[in-house]
């Protein structure tokens, strides 16, 4: 058995582009992920990432 706490610290995170291109991407499953390129700092190949890299890589954005 084991007890939860309630959660103590929260992060967010951007998607940062040109501002020329007013993308105004909401969500991680915005369909226009699709056809660009997303850059997430990686760790190493252990899959100890960081979570916006699990988070696209579960909705298939990594390659």
């Amino acid at each position: 058995m084991a007890l939860t706490t309630r959660p103590y610290y929260r992060s967010t995170y951007v998607f940062v582009t040109r501002a020329a291109e007013r993308l105004d991407i909401q969500s991680l499953d915005d369909p226009r992920l699709r056809q660009r390129k997303v850059g997430v700092h990686t760790i190493g190949d252990d899959f100890s990432n960081m979570p916006p890299a699990h988070a696209l890589s579960q909705r298939g954005h990594y390659r």
